[in-house]
């Protein structure tokens, strides 16, 4: 099975957020960002994957500090999504995660991949995921999406692609 991991422009997270009139978050950690973020017109047509709020609390239990996005105090609907492949949330490292708790991607991704694995494990013969990161720059404070899509055991690679684009 192939393997890509692309990296494309993203929107100002930040900036976005308060455009939507979401909350903004505790930028030590991940964020969930709901489906639809970077280009709904309102955040009344934002959704959060099915699996958002059981990867939240996996990545907590395991020590990295997640938050999802709320809209005026309140949780997004659920969207559930039928294909035949795993599609993870995107996940928003913030600016302080990565020199503040420099293991908390390898954490991250390591809660992923046995997540995902026990997920699929007799699901689908291909096992294909895809999960997409946006990672701010911490020089030109830029927004970067890291795009991955590939098996499972592939996701721990991801680590270094992260914290090379943090560093940009």
């Amino acid at each position: 099975m192939r393997m890509s991991a692309t990296t494309s422009e993203y929107v100002d997270v930040f900036k976005r957020l308060g455009e939507l009139g979401l909350s903004i978050p505790d930028t030590k950690g991940l964020v969930i960002l709901p489906r639809g973020f970077e280009s709904v017109g309102s955040a009344a047509e934002l959704a959060e994957e099915s699996d958002s709020s059981t990867l939240r609390k996996l990545l907590v239990e395991a020590g990295v500090a997640t938050h999802l996005t709320k809209y005026e105090g309140q949780n997004l609907p659920v969207s559930v999504r039928r294909s035949a492949e795993w599609v993870a949330p995107t996940l928003f490292v913030g600016p302080l995660l990565l020199s503040q708790n420099p293991y908390a991607i390898e954490v991250a991704l390591g809660v992923m991949e046995s997540y995902i694995a026990d997920y699929l494990r007799g699901l689908w013969p291909s096992k294909e995921v895809k999960l997409s990161f946006v990672i701010e720059t911490s020089r030109s404070k830029k927004c970067k999406k890291l795009t991955y899509r590939g098996p499972v055991s592939g996701i721990k690679e991801l680590t270094q692609l992260i914290r090379d684009l943090s560093d940009e």
